[in-house]
């Protein structure tokens, strides 16, 4: 500050008088050094400055070689108040300057404060580069900040918390997006996880899936960890590498529904190795039918994937026993029927023989017809029923027996009446000719003797 070099007796003393003129432009020339050592104070604001230079002015417009005692008095007042101007403004730089002080210091406390305080508005789960790079921008940014800082210092320190802000912002966003991607692979893994089954599995098994499925869900909070979704991952293979086995223990027991099919394909009454041939007894047809439909009927889960759980090896083997069983029982069957069949045949062969023997005077067509229709009728009954084959066995060994009777008796009236066919030699002609008639009769009548 600039002390006023203007002495006491500017104020006290009388101004020259009249006749001193030397004295009154000494005097001028002091009040003017007096006024150019008092300058503008550092700091003075454009007024102020108008203020100082204005007063000089009007001192200046005071003093010249000619000056009058009044102008000296007159200046002496401006250089007064010239002096208290100065002085005023000197102080009101001071307390601005003060104030600007003070308010920097403030603001700085306010810029240490929030600097201090960012690093806590950082997400929990941020990730320790960024709150690293964060923490250290920080000391930073406190550290460049002087005990009273300039405005310049105070705008580079406020920008750099504006970019920590960003950061901030930045991180922190990157650790809701985590948290999001965490949160859906942690639903991805518990979907997954209740995905996992097997198609066919036992109600055990798949309980035993589920039972996983659910714990892995269980243990995942909304939004999990790396750890947690660490833990669930391994859950999840472990829990895969079970429906793998239980798969393959499927794939087993799907290998012996496969096999019980084909069995079971077998059980068709009337078709394939079921057939019986015709001819063959209703009560053993009966038997068989009703074996092959409560084999059917019985064993018709072993052919359901989804209850192969329900049985084991033993059970397979049971039912092809049970179905070979069967078979053979109707080959069996089919091989009785054939052979009885056979026996028919052959005795109907007999038969026919005998009907159509020569021996003897043959049996005209008539009564071999007769015959024929009787074989054919028993070969019937049998081809219908071969419980009837030995009943017909009997019947044709019957008709054979008819026929051969029939064939001696008929060579026995046959040599009789030859017998008659010689002429008596004195016999009349009328005579021969009621024996020819008679003879010729005898002949036809043998024709139409039933057998």
């Amino acid at each position: 500050m600039l002390k006023s070099r203007v002495p006491e007796n500017v104020r006290m003393a009388v101004p020259p008088g009249p006749g001193d003129k030397g004295a009154r432009v000494d005097q001028a020339g002091e009040f003017l050094r007096m006024a150019r050592e008092i300058s503008v104070p550092e700091g003075a604001t454009s007024g102020e400055a108008e203020r100082i230079r204005g007063l000089r002015g009007q001192l200046s417009g005071l003093l010249d070689d000619n000056v009058t005692a009044a102008e000296l008095k007159a200046a002496a007042q401006v250089v007064l108040d010239l002096q208290a101007a100065h002085k005023e403004i000197v102080k009101q730089v001071a307390q601005r300057k003060a104030a600007d002080e003070a308010r920097r210091q403030e603001a700085r406390a306010a810029l240490i404060k929030a600097l201090q305080a960012a690093p806590a508005r950082m997400d929990g789960e941020v990730a320790s580069t960024d709150r690293e790079e964060i923490t250290a921008a920080v000391d930073a940014a406190e550290k460049a900040l002087p005990a009273t800082p300039s405005d310049e210092e105070l705008r580079v320190g406020q920008a750099a918390l504006d970019e920590i802000g960003k950061r901030i912002e930045t991180a922190n966003q990157a650790a809701e997006t985590a948290r999001q991607q965490r949160a859906e692979q942690g639903r991805k893994l518990a979907e997954d996880a209740r995905g996992v089954t097997v198609e066919h599995g036992a109600p055990e098994e798949l309980k035993t899936l589920r039972d996983m499925a659910e714990a892995l869900a269980g243990d995942l909070p909304d939004i999990p960890s790396e750890v947690e979704l660490e833990t669930a991952r391994k859950a999840l293979a472990a829990l895969k590498a079970r429906a793998d086995e239980i798969a393959l223990a499927v794939a087993e027991r799907l290998k012996r529904v496969e096999k019980a099919k084909a069995l079971l394909a077998k059980l068709v009454w009337g078709k394939g190795d079921l057939e019986l041939v015709k001819g063959a007894p209703a009560t053993t047809a009966e038997g068989l039918k009703q074996r092959c439909d409560e084999l059917a009927t019985d064993k018709a889960a072993i052919g359901d994937p989804a209850r192969a759980h329900e049985w084991q090896e033993d059970a397979l083997s049971t039912l092809n026993e049970a179905v070979t069983k069967l078979i053979g029982d109707v080959a069996a069957a089919n091989t009785a029927v054939k052979e009885a069949l056979a026996e028919v045949e052959q005795a109907a062969q007999k038969t026919r023989a005998a009907i159509t023997s020569t021996k003897g005077l043959a049996l005209n067509d008539a009564q071999q017809d007769v015959l024929e229709k009787l074989v054919l009728a028993e070969i019937e009954k049998a081809e219908a029923d071969s419980d009837a084959a030995k009943p017909a066995i009997k019947a044709l060994e019957e008709v054979r027996e008819r026929a051969v009777k029939l064939g001696r008796v008929l060579s026995l009236l046959d040599a009789r009446i030859k017998r008659v066919e010689a002429k008596p030699a004195d016999a009349l002609p009328s005579e021969l000719k009621t024996l020819e008639t008679a003879r010729k009769a005898a002949v036809d009548s043998l024709g139409k003797i039933e057998p």
